[in-house]
């Protein structure tokens, strides 16, 4: 099911507004979801009907009698509010509030820290000298005076002014830091090494393909694509054109220029002879890496013959097959997609070995792929056309790779 920005992409798209990401983020639905197809089918044929109405000028008196049935509308009458004075005496009795119980609250915790504080003072007694105590008043000390610098004196057992002893300073006490411990004190963790550690691979993962498919006869893209074809256990071809009938005729054109016979669904083969615009599957297995590019080098070749090219084959659009795949082609022609197979040496292909591997596919002897309708399928797997390529199949050989090609149309 299309999610609401989907829907709201495919309608851009309708009106031609699409930025370049835009529309990537769009071709790259209509691969994936055939039920985007058929909605921009849609709405592109609603906006052609649309487009083709006839246009009308509205009546010159349109305007009077609109504004004849026109109501007049009268102003409604504002009230008139009084200020009122409640809340800002409700505000004002608040604040008062706050700050009586504030300033209340903090004169009782100071009070109550002053009377802790006196209670810590040490008691003076009769006879005892109090120090550290600040006093105004002389204290009394038995048949003592006052000394000559003013300060209360104890008296000796003649009567006369005792001095007091010196008092003592209490010691210094230096805190110095630890010694530092010896090795042998000290504790260590320590591990055994890792002799058996594994050394790092090198993987060159499998990504998705993007080419233009007029040019899948050159070098560099050949060479690229047999790279990728020899490390997934199959792939899935979304091939873009104009002219989608003319592409499947070019398309078995080539399989038969290699070797390849292609069993035609008998709906699909009369869906091709309407106008109706249809997306159409072909399902090979029987081919190897090599032998694959050869196949898409003479589709390419072959299109590239035609008057316009262009409107034959468009983009070329590689992806690794996943579940995606292996649901449809059970939901085309009943068939379980193949597990992977040896994999085939990635080699360049130049004229000469083209010739080459297409002259060894047509010695190999019969190879078989299948022609459905990709969207709207009928059941296609009860089709005689298909019970006869499943037939003719047989067992797969090692190191072929299966690949679905989806022929798409591009707008």
């Amino acid at each position: 099911m299309l999610t609401e920005a989907e829907q709201i992409l495919i309608a851009a798209a309708v009106d031609g507004g699409l930025t370049p990401a835009e529309l990537k983020a769009f071709d790259h639905m209509l691969a994936c979801k055939p039920e985007a197809g058929r909605l921009f089918g849609q709405l592109k044929a609603q906006a052609a009907r649309l487009a083709a109405l006839p246009k009308r000028p509205p009546p010159k008196t349109l305007a009077a009698t609109v504004m004849a049935r026109v109501r007049p509308i009268t102003p409604a009458r504002t009230p008139v509010r009084r200020r009122s004075w409640l809340p800002v005496a409700v505000a004002a009795s608040l604040f008062v509030a706050v700050t009586a119980g504030s300033f209340l609250f903090f004169r009782g915790n100071t009070a109550h820290g002053d009377q802790a504080q006196r209670d810590r003072l040490p008691p003076v007694g009769q006879g005892t000298v109090a120090q550290n105590v600040p006093t105004d008043e002389p204290v009394a000390f038995g048949k003592g005076g006052v000394g000559e610098d003013g300060l209360s004196k104890p008296a000796s057992e003649d009567g006369a002014i005792a001095k007091l002893p010196p008092t003592e300073t209490p010691p210094v006490v230096v805190v110095q830091d630890p010694k530092p411990r010896s090795p042998e004190e000290i504790e260590l963790l320590a591990s055994a090494l890792m002799i058996e550690s594994k050394p790092l691979k090198q993987i060159d993962p499998a990504l998705p393909l993007l080419f233009n498919a007029l040019e899948l006869n050159q070098p560099d893209p050949q060479t690229r694509l047999k790279k990728e074809l020899a490390h997934d256990a199959g792939f899935r071809l979304n091939l873009f054109t104009k002219n989608a009938p003319a592409a499947v005729e070019q398309l078995q054109a080539a399989a038969k220029a290699v070797g390849v016979s292609v069993f035609v669904d008998g709906n699909t083969a009369e869906r091709l002879k309407k106008p109706q615009t249809w997306i159409y599957a072909v399902y090979v297995d029987c081919l190897t890496a090599d032998e694959l590019a050869a196949f898409l080098a003479t589709l390419a070749k072959q299109a590239g013959e035609q008057s316009r090219p262009e409107t034959v084959l468009g983009t070329a659009h590689f992806v690794p097959a996943d579940v995606t795949e292996q649901k449809d082609l059970k939901e085309l022609i009943g068939l379980d997609w193949p597990a992977k197979a040896k994999a085939a040496d990635a080699k360049g292909v130049s004229d000469g070995t083209l010739k080459e591997v297409v002259a060894s596919v047509k010695k190999s002897g019969e190879k078989a792929a299948v022609l459905v309708t990709y969207a709207n399928r009928l059941n296609a797997a009860k089709s005689p056309e298909v019970r006869s390529y499943l037939d003719r199949r047989g067992e797969r050989k090692a190191g072929t790779v299966p690949l679905l090609v989806v022929i798409r149309p591009q707008h």
